[in-house]
């Protein structure tokens, strides 16, 4: 079992992980936008005309949506199809390490107020 002194080092594997994916994901939101710009405007208009960098909360939703629920299928685009697919991936993984560090943060919180 994890002992308290390591758990910080553990945290800041996660958090390091974190950083780590997402730069391939910043890669590949870009190339997704700007195919979504040039081959299929009027879906990247209904997107908000996302971009690289701050996304406005309305932006964030829609895009969620749009590739949690597979509608980039419907586009039968096969380079957008495989962006939206690794995208989502990365997403999970994301989430799984977010989770993972609030995990382990309360479980530190816990075992050091003993």
């Amino acid at each position: 079992m994890m002992d308290v002194e390591t758990l910080p080092f553990v945290v800041l594997g996660l958090v390091v992980a974190g950083i780590v994916i997402a730069i391939p994901t910043s890669v590949m939101s870009r190339k997704l936008w700007k195919t979504l710009e040039r081959r299929h405007p009027g879906v990247w208009q209904e997107l908000g005309r996302p971009k690289i960098g701050p996304m406005r909360a309305s932006q964030g939703r829609m895009l969620r949506r749009y590739l949690g629920e597979g509608e980039s299928l419907s586009l039968d685009d096969p380079e957008v199809s495989a962006l939206a697919r690794k995208l989502r991936w990365l997403a999970r993984v994301v989430e799984a390490l977010f989770w993972a560090v609030v995990a382990l943060v309360l479980w530190l919180a816990v075992t050091s107020s003993r």
